[in-house]
């Protein structure tokens, strides 16, 4: 029973993944399943619809106990930050890098995918809190969000310097 249970919700979550919609707030509930697996697929749904709305529940699953469901929810908040507006797009990447950086078990991940969206502020706040640590942690996750940084435009010595030193 709870097998056909999952493979229901899931053949839902990928036919609202496909059709880009919430559907009524139906793949919204899904972000708090029981079911791991489940909560996990419809988080990653949410990187596909990109609805700047849902960031507050994908940020809470950024604690969720399950690995698969914090990499889904960082990669969902990556995509769907681009969307918002410039003020918006400040107050996420503050909050991401001061209050739930180190707070997650996939710290490298939301690094990176801060990239996709975050300012020149962003960029320097990361470098400052990563690129000179001693020893250096989170190293693909940096180098990955400067690159996303860089094809946007921004740049700086540190950054620079930092992807030079490997």
């Amino acid at each position: 029973e709870r097998l056909k249970k999952r493979r229901d919700n899931l053949e839902l979550v990928m036919r609202f993944q496909d059709l880009r919609t919430i559907h009524d707030g139906k793949l919204i509930s899904f972000l708090s399943d029981a079911d791991d697996v489940v909560r996990e697929r419809a988080t990653f749904a949410f990187g596909s619809i990109q609805d700047t709305a849902v960031i507050p529940l994908l940020m809470r699953n950024l604690s969720d106990p399950v690995d698969a469901v914090q990499l889904a929810a960082a990669f969902a908040i990556g995509q769907s930050a681009t969307l918002l507006s410039p003020k918006g797009k400040i107050n996420l990447e503050s909050e991401l890098i001061w209050k739930k950086l180190g707070y997650t078990r996939v710290d490298e991940r939301l690094i990176e995918e801060i990239g996709k969206f975050g300012s020149e502020d962003a960029l320097n706040q990361l470098m400052i809190r990563y690129g000179t640590l001693f020893p250096r942690v989170y190293t693909n996750g940096l180098m990955m969000s400067i690159a996303r940084f860089a094809i946007r435009g921004i740049y700086n010595k540190e950054a620079i310097q930092y992807l030079t030193t490997f």
